[in-house]
Formats: structure tokens, C-alpha cells, sequence
């Protein structure tokens, strides 16, 4: 009897483990049921709100085109806004887009000085908004004939030579910095007239020449080519007339004021007397005239307004420094030597990362002088003397081009080349300047120089000749106004920014990294087999 007692009760243990192990798989089975079933009771609205904010990203993406769009037109963008809104609920694929633009200088809404902006594009789809921003900068078509080579980092007469580690390349500080190729030039055809001993020399450089030039015209290998015709080389503008007598010495002298400031001093390492007060001279707009111009560490100019300077003499600058107001543009005519030590001419950020369009600087040369540029120096400026040697040294820098008679690089010198100044011109053989035949206009070849008026009569006659030409080759187009878009004369560099990151920088570093995963992981799989 104890035996089957026994046996009884260990039977009885089995069946309750077996009870309990059953009704958790029950609970477990209804727990993932009612998941189940409360998931496909939201994915509905999990998936609607997926497409609705795809599709606002979409047509977020699409504003910003049209955005780009009206930029690029003559449209007075400028001025026709409401607190810098230029497109408001504006309807485009079910959705509706809103575009602001503002100066990313001033935060506030675009003048008529505007050229960098901010540009915010708001779309909306069933309820779910998507704001798209982008930095861009409007490069302006002011319909120019390009005659001063400035589609050039540098232009020669004579000859170009680099040596040590200097470089010729794109500022990278420039909305354009994406363009690769930069082009040098020479007019002579000897041999050995362009000299690229540099280690960085040839990279990325293109070379343009005339066609009877010699094949051993480099002495490296660098691509090369040819202008459709032999172009000029056209001596400076005239300085202006009756220019302000300009003394750095007496602030009584011209339309100008002096600002003495000793804690300029503190901001500075410069070798020269700190018991001297820096002097500031401020400089407003207009023309001014100086038998020599003298800057050290002592003394230094601000550019407010348009204002030219004509220097008879030498310019020498020591340690000195000329900035430029906001909208401020200099225009220097050196009659003698220029020597610059670890100076600057720019903008009031004198970092080579902070951009200024360098045509707001442009410095002419008449005679047959020396220019040296040497030490720490940078001028962020357009640099024209046909019948000047023009010298860089140490880690001296022209941030923008030069055109000159004979162009030396050495140390670790360079030229940053600024595509914004590329207008098309000698280079260009589909350029105005060129007739149907490729040859020279009449009108380009009687120039024989810089001469504002003449050039602006034979741009109205070259671009008016192109007109009539085009009304006549599209004239069929009239009854179909689909085949006449809006002329886009202006050029809009533009970054797209998310979170403060370049986005499609950001997803091509995406798209890599998962490669580079895929790639592991396949690697790793072969290892296996193997």
C-alpha cells in the first residue's frame, strides 16, 4: 500500500509541471497576438505618415530648386518679399512650399547689395512639414567682355616659373572652389617659357598658348591648349582725373579721417616699436593721388566707399594692412616698385578661409617695375601689370589671379584662383570676343587698353549682334513660348545644409560606410568557406 501511495503522488507532480508549462505558452501565444494585432491596427497610420514625409522632403527638395531657379533669373527677387518671403503656399505635387530668403551677413531680409543668402524652403503634405535650408551665393552676369585674361590664375607675357613647394590652385575659400582645372597662359612661344619646377606645380593646372608655340614650351607635362587666335595684351585703365592730394601724415588732407588705437598693438606680433600709436586711416569714397605710399605696423587704411589710388611712385608695405569696409571696393594705380612684407590687403577677416570677391580689389601696373610679395603676405585681389615682374616668396599668397609680364613663384608661395572672376573670355571660344570665322573681332583688336567706355561700346555692339542673331535662328519659336525658358544669366553656388552638415556630403559618407560593411561582411564570409 505505501508503494502505490507513492506512486500516486509522483504522478501527480508530472501533471502539474505540464499544466503550468501549457498556460504559459498560452500566455505567451495571446501576449503575441495582441501585439500582433495591435501593430496592424497602427501600421496604417505608421506607413501614411512615412510617405507624407517623404513626399514634404520631396517637394522641400523641388522648392529649393525653384529657389535656385529664381535666383538665377533677373526677377527683382531683391526687393519684392515680405520679410524675405519670396514664394508663399505655392502649390507643386499635393503639397505647398513657402521660400524665405535672407542675408546670411546681415540675418535680415535681402537689399539690393544682397549676394550671399540663406535660402529656407517649408513644405507642407497632410499636415507634416519639412524645412529644407541652403547657403548660396549669386555670382551676377553683367553681360562683360573678358579682356584682362582674369579667366586666369595666371597670365604671363614672358614666362612663368615656380619652384620649391610653390602652388597654383583653387581657393578653396570660394563659392566655386568645387571647379578642378585651372588655367595658366603665356603669349610667348619660346622654349622653356613656362617652367613648373614645383613638386605641386602641375596638378590640376591647364596651360593655354598660341598655336605657334613651341612643343617643348613647358618644362613638364601639362595639358595643353590653344587660343582660337592671337589675343592682345592691353596696357591699364587711365587713373582718373583731378584726383585728392593724399597725405598719410596729416588727417586734415582729403576726404578721410585718422583713428589712433593702441590696443591694436596687443592684436599684432610685429617686430617694430610698440611705444608708437597705430594709426588708422580711414579712407571714404573717391580718387585719390600720393608721390609715394609707406604702411608699416604703425599704420594702416580702411576702404569705406569705392575709392582709387593712384600711387606715382613706389608702394611699400611693412608688416601694414588696407581692409575693406562691407560693400567697399579699392582700385590702386602703382607707378613704380611694389614691395610687401607679411601684409595684407582683403577683406577686415584677414584669414585666407574668409572669402571677399578679389574684383574688389584690383591693382594696376603701367611701367616696367618690380613687384615683390614676400613673408606672410596676403591680397585677396586682382593683380594687372603687362610690363611688371611680379615675384612671390616665402608663404606669401594672391588669393584671386595675376596677369603680369613675368610671374615668379618660389618658397611656399601661392595663387588661389577664384572661378567667380571666369566670365568667359580669350579662353572661351565661344566667346562675343570671337567672330563666326574664330577670329578676333574688329572692334576687340582696335583696343588698346583697359578703357571702360570703349569696352562698354563694343560689349553693346558684340551682344547686340548676338541678340539679332538669336531672334533670327529662334524666330520659329514665337508660337511655341515652351521652347523659350527664362534666360538665367546668374550663377548660384549653393551648399544644402541639415543640422548644420553638408547633407549629401553626409550621405555619400553613408553610402561608403555601408559599403565598406558589405564588403567586411563578404570578406568575412569567403574567409569561412575558405
Amino acid at each position: 500500500m505505501k508503494t502505490k501511495n507513492i506512486q500516486i503522488h509522483k504522478h501527480f507532480k508530472r501533471r502539474g509541471i505540464a499544466m503550468m508549462l501549457v498556460m504559459v505558452a498560452v500566455l505567451v501565444t495571446g501576449g503575441m497576438a495582441l501585439a500582433y494585432f495591435g501593430s496592424r491596427d497602427n501600421s496604417f497610420s505608421i506607413s501614411t505618415n512615412v510617405v507624407s514625409a517623404s513626399q514634404a522632403r520631396i517637394v522641400a527638395e523641388s522648392g529649393l530648386d525653384i529657389a535656385i531657379s529664381i535666383l538665377e533669373t533677373n526677377s527683382d527677387w531683391r526687393s519684392s518679399h515680405i520679410d524675405g518671403v519670396i514664394v508663399e503656399n505655392y502649390e507643386i505635387n499635393s503639397g505647398k512650399i513657402t521660400i524665405s530668403v535672407l542675408d546670411s551677413e546681415t540675418s535680415l531680409p535681402p537689399t539690393e547689395s544682397t549676394n550671399k543668402v540663406i535660402i529656407t524652403v517649408a513644405s507642407s503634405i497632410d499636415g507634416r512639414t519639412q524645412l529644407t535650408e541652403a547657403n548660396a551665393t549669386i555670382i551676377s552676369d553683367d553681360d562683360e567682355i573678358d579682356v584682362d585674361y582674369s579667366e586666369f590664375a595666371v597670365f604671363a607675357k614672358n614666362q612663368i616659373i615656380m619652384t620649391g613647394a610653390s602652388t597654383i590652385s583653387n581657393w578653396q575659400a570660394s563659392p566655386m572652389s568645387t571647379q578642378q582645372v585651372v588655367q595658366i597662359g603665356t603669349l610667348a612661344t619660346n622654349p622653356m617659357a613656362v617652367k613648373l619646377e614645383s613638386i605641386m606645380s602641375s596638378k590640376n593646372l591647364q596651360l593655354r598658348t598660341i598655336e605657334d608655340a613651341s612643343s617643348m614650351i613647358s618644362t613638364s607635362a601639362v595639358n595643353t591648349k590653344f587660343f582660337a587666335d592671337q589675343p592682345p595684351f592691353l596696357n591699364p585703365p587711365n587713373p582718373p582725373s583731378n584726383p585728392t592730394p593724399l597725405s598719410l601724415d596729416n588727417q586734415e588732407s582729403g576726404n578721410y579721417q585718422s583713428m589712433d588705437n593702441w590696443a591694436n598693438w596687443f592684436g599684432k606680433n610685429h617686430q617694430s616699436n610698440p611705444l608708437h600709436f597705430s594709426k588708422k586711416i580711414m579712407v571714404d569714397s573717391g580718387s585719390y593721388i600720393i608721390d609715394k605710399l609707406t604702411l608699416h605696423s604703425s599704420k594702416s587704411i580702411e576702404i569705406i566707399g569705392d575709392v582709387t589710388m593712384i600711387v606715382e611712385d613706389d608702394f611699400t608695405m611693412r608688416y601694414g594692412n588696407i581692409t575693406l569696409a562691407k560693400d567697399a571696393t579699392l582700385t590702386m594705380h602703382i607707378g613704380g616698385d611694389v614691395n610687401l612684407k607679411s601684409s595684407y590687403i582683403g577683406n577686415k577677416n584677414q584669414s585666407r578661409n574668409s572669402w571677399i570677391d578679389p574684383s574688389r580689389v584690383r591693382i594696376y601696373g603701367a611701367d616696367n617695375t618690380n613687384w615683390k610679395i614676400s613673408g606672410f603676405s596676403t591680397l585677396k585681389s586682382e593683380i594687372y601689370a603687362p610690363k611688371s615682374n611680379v615675384e612671390l616668396q616665402g608663404i606669401a599668397a594672391v588669393c584671386g589671379r595675376i596677369a603680369a609680364k613675368d610671374v615668379l613663384l618660389s618658397g611656399a608661395s601661392s595663387v588661389l584662383y577664384d572661378h567667380t572672376l571666369d566670365q568667359g573670355g580669350f579662353a572661351d571660344h565661344e566667346s562675343p570676343i570671337y567672330d563666326e570665322t574664330g577670329a578676333i573681332s574688329n572692334e576687340v583688336r582696335k583696343l588698346t587698353q583697359l578703357d571702360n567706355s570703349a569696352i562698354e561700346s563694343i560689349q553693346n555692339i558684340l551682344f547686340d549682334n548676338q541678340a539679332e542673331c538669336n531672334v533670327i535662328d529662334n524666330s520659329w519659336h514665337a508660337l511655341n513660348w515652351k521652347q523659350i525658358p527664362t534666360e538665367r544669366p546668374h550663377k548660384v553656388i549653393y551648399t544644402l545644409m541639415v543640422f548644420g552638415a553638408d547633407a549629401r556630403i553626409w550621405e555619400e559618407r553613408a553610402r561608403q560606410l555601408r559599403f565598406k560593411h558589405y564588403n567586411t561582411a563578404a570578406a568575412w564570409t569567403d574567409n569561412q568557406w575558405n
